[in-house]
């Protein structure tokens, strides 16, 4: 007798108290009016009213960064069919398919290639629109793509998209629950965007700008003009070493820094010991400046910058203040099939730098402001990865 499968039950593994049996299976076009933007092609203006397509949905919301505009007349010709409106849903159908936008504030903008998923009170919007973000949804819209290079899915396949609801008061439920944990992200990434924008504001004035010797700002009992060095009278710069892909394990104790902006795997054994400012000798990022604190292995598309005396120069007041000018390096990079900055070029940047106790009063507040953003990014981190548990568990 072969074995008995038992049958897949429609439940979630996580749910709110006091729910209880199956969710019930329906298509998208059951519990919402779904249309699209127009088919035509409207003449783009220089302003007018915004026409998004679907490159324009991004991270929820209505991105504006490379938009077109069109007349009032387009506008309100299109609008007779495919009118946006609160709490409507759009999802990009060509290109970006899948990318989605809640729109949350009376909209004054048309659409094309874009599926409009209009609330009909059949289904919670903020249920639907939380829904559109789990891999089940995500893998129906992926086997229904149709196209060559440029990618589509037709809206009548939008509309037979399978979806599992609970009772409306279980939707409304879970739906509060994601825009309350969303909110608390945006909240936690915006103290994050202010402490980074505070950090470039200090940065500007605790740094002599260019032409200037003395800083916009100082801390107390300091003063004079800061004196001009070159990197190579005060460091040892070395090229890395070849780095074998097959030699990095992830268990391994040190990170291998190759040129990019972070690193890129780990190593059993190291080439340089720490504090050390890295700069990324060729490829996308050449010119990037990083700093290591602990031992690390140099590819050989990294140069490592080691102060010879440390007791005259502080390495992080010196990665500061190369951060703070990489675009001379970047802005310098050799034009070849694969961009990058010479050696010669590192070992002739120039350094400002005060007295060794102003370099570290400085050092000490922006290593500061970096460890208070990098708190922050955790927080931020940490709230996007209970969103991704909650939504692998809270839906079926």
């Amino acid at each position: 007798m072969g074995d008995i499968m038992e049958e897949k039950k429609n439940i979630p593994e996580i749910r709110f108290e006091g729910f209880v049996g199956e969710w019930e299976e329906s298509f998208l076009d059951r519990v919402a009016d779904v249309r699209d933007g127009t088919h035509a092609s409207p003449k783009y203006l220089l302003q007018g009213h915004p026409f998004i397509t679907s490159k324009n949905l991004k991270n929820g919301d209505i991105s504006y960064e490379d938009i077109n505009y069109i007349s009032d007349i387009d506008f309100n010709e299109i609008n007779k069919r495919s009118k946006v409106d609160i709490n409507d849903i759009l999802m990009g159908m060509i290109g970006t398919i899948g990318n989605i936008a809640l729109i949350k504030k009376s909209p004054d903008f048309a659409i094309k290639n874009v599926a409009l998923i209009k609330d009909t009170g059949k289904v919670y919007y903020l249920y639907l629109y939380y829904y559109f973000h789990i891999n089940f949804l995500t893998k129906q819209l992926i086997n229904g793509m149709d196209g060559g290079t440029q990618k589509f899915i037709a809206l009548n396949k939008i509309r037979k998209l399978s979806v599992l609801l609970p009772s409306k008061t279980e939707q409304s439920q879970i739906g509060t629950f994601f825009q309350n944990l969303d909110k608390q992200i945006t909240l936690e990434q915006q103290k994050h965007d202010k402490l980074v924008t505070l950090k470039k504001a200090m940065l500007e004035k605790m740094f002599p700008k260019e032409g200037a010797s003395v800083p916009e700002i100082r801390f107390d009992g300091f003063e004079g003009e800061w004196i001009a060095i070159i990197l190579k009278e005060i460091s040892n710069i070395t090229i890395g070493e070849f780095v074998i892909r097959t030699k990095q394990n992830p268990n391994s104790l040190y990170p291998v820094y190759n040129g990019g902006k972070s690193y890129t795997g780990f190593y059993d054994e190291y080439n340089n010991e720490g504090d050390k400012v890295l700069i990324s000798a060729r490829g996308a990022n050449a010119g990037f400046v990083n700093i290591v604190t602990s031992r690390y292995w140099a590819g050989n598309s990294c140069y490592s910058v080691d102060l010879i005396d440390k007791n005259l120069f502080n390495t992080d007041f010196i990665y500061q203040f190369m951060k703070n000018n990489q675009n001379r390096l970047i802005d310098n990079q050799q034009a070849a099939n694969i961009p990058s900055v010479s050696k010669s070029e590192v070992e002739k940047f120039v350094i400002l730098s005060p007295i060794f106790e102003e370099q570290n009063q400085i050092a000490t507040y922006f290593q500061n402001l970096d460890k208070l953003i990098s708190l922050q990014q955790q927080k931020i981190d940490k709230l996007k990865n209970i969103k991704k548990a909650c939504l692998d568990k809270m839906f079926v």
